[in-house]
């Protein structure tokens, strides 16, 4: 990987802990127009907000400059480091107001990120978010819940935060709205169902072991080995995943799905195609879910 090339040739800079990818580069869905979702960990004592921090950010970014890469959104959660410590606290569980740029950067790590360097520090740090969200036995006993209860909700709460999000989108700005709409539908729920099948198939006499183990397929590739023998589904749904990821790989097409002229009926059926296709892999997903047993469904959608 080019990024890790560039960032191995000096050391990094102090205080650095891990660095990792997520988004389409740590899904391996690497797009012309992707971002490089580009996570900084540090040192507890080296606060996000501090000039220290600020450093490390940018010494990091200029070496990665010659790669030509698209720099992540300047306010969005990838625009500042975050501390080990806060990643893995347990004293945030429970706080649905927690700092989003904490929790976004945490609940990616789980879903669609790989290491870029310090691959050892990253597989620690991996587990120990994951141990953070192990229900403890006896409270997992008394409630007769799976271990992992807390994190799928937390799962959810992600997933559904962004539908919230997406289905709201300014009305001047349809573009947008319908990109967001084509992700929502395609990747970001593939995000969603891949780590619930990981947790679906989550040995219950070792899970923490089992899940950290998994942790480093892709979304897709969770998917896929969750469908099992069940070839003729899988490859529906990698088939209506590929036409959408050419779609969003198509310069002009992806040009035109971001524009704002909502009046061009070409584009607009366009869309409507993709999101019908998005359509059957709900319903394939869905139809997954559905054959799992009552334990896991339950989990899901009730207590």
């Amino acid at each position: 990987m080019a990024i890790r090339a560039a960032l191995d040739t000096n050391p990094l800079p102090d205080g650095v802990v891990a660095l990792y990818v997520c988004g389409s580069m740590g899904r391996m869905e690497q797009l012309p127009e992707s971002d490089c979702d580009l996570v900084i960990v540090t040192e507890d004592a080296i606060a996000p907000d501090s000039p220290h921090s600020g450093e490390i950010h940018a010494a990091i970014w200029r070496r990665l400059e010659p790669l030509g890469l698209h720099r992540p959104k300047p306010h969005g959660i990838f625009s500042q480091a975050v501390t080990r410590g806060q990643l893995t606290d347990r004293a945030t569980l429970g706080v649905v107001d927690e700092d989003q740029f904490v929790f976004g950067k945490r609940i990616q790590l789980l879903l669609d990120s790989q290491p870029v360097c310090a691959d050892a520090a990253f597989d620690t740090l991996a587990r120990d978010v994951l141990e953070r969200y192990v229900l403890t036995r006896s409270r997992a006993s008394l409630l007769s819940s799976s271990p992992w209860s807390g994190l799928i909700s937390d799962l959810t709460r992600y997933f559904h935060s962004l539908r919230i999000r997406t289905t709201w989108w300014p009305a001047d700005q349809p573009g947008r709205w319908r990109t967001l709409n084509v992700k929502l539908r395609f990747s970001r729920l593939l995000l969603y169902a891949g780590m619930l099948a990981l947790v679906a198939n989550t040995a219950s006499d070792a899970p923490l072991e089992t899940l950290s183990d998994n942790l480093a397929w892709t979304p897709l590739e969770r998917i896929a080995i969750a469908f099992g023998p069940n070839e003729s589904d899988r490859d529906a749904l990698l088939h209506s995943y590929d036409r959408f990821l050419a779609r969003m790989g198509d310069p002009t097409a992806l040009a035109a799905l971001a524009s704002d002229e909502a009046s061009c009926d070409t584009e607009l059926e366009s869309f409507r195609n993709l999101i019908e296709s998005s359509r059957d892999v709900s319903r394939l997903l869905t139809r997954w879910i559905a054959a799992r047993d009552d334990e896991f469904l339950r989990e899901l959608l009730f207590l």
